[in-house]
């Protein structure tokens, strides 16, 4: 049934699952157990594309050094080290690199991109750890 309406549209297609709920669950449970490669394959292609797009936007090197030579070595960092706060409470990673590749994220000032090495340097000089280890382990108790 085609309708030119695009609300209505979508408003077919979703009263057409909540009437077939099942079926569609178990349609799309079998397409996935027979693509499930391709379904992986299709989005580690998707999220790859947009991780790269944001390194681009970004600067695409690292903002101390300037390496550039694998982009699977640049990170992006929270420039004010709050960065273990917002993936806990706003996005994950994956978000933040979708949102900066689409454009969601207009002020890119509280990130840079940093390599491997400059983040560690980074973490290291500002004390910046995601937790802290529990005192049990720093007592070298087990």
């Amino acid at each position: 049934m085609a309708f030119k309406d695009p609300k209505k549209a979508r408003a077919y297609r979703r009263k057409y699952y909540q009437e077939n709920k099942k079926r569609e669950t178990l349609l799309r449970a079998k397409w996935y157990a027979e693509n499930k490669e391709h379904k992986r394959a299709r989005d580690k292609v998707v999220v790859d594309s947009l991780g790269m797009r944001a390194l681009i936007i970004l600067g695409g090197r690292c903002a101390r050094c300037g390496y550039n030579a694998n982009n699977n070595a640049l990170h992006i960092d929270h420039v004010h080290g709050d960065g273990s706060r917002e993936r806990k409470t706003v996005m994950t990673s994956k978000t933040l690199r979708r949102k900066i590749a689409q454009g969601e994220i207009v002020d890119l000032s509280p990130y840079q991109l940093l390599c491997a090495n400059c983040n560690n340097i980074k973490r290291i000089e500002n004390n910046e750890f995601a937790r802290p280890k529990p005192a049990a382990i720093m007592a070298g108790e087990e």
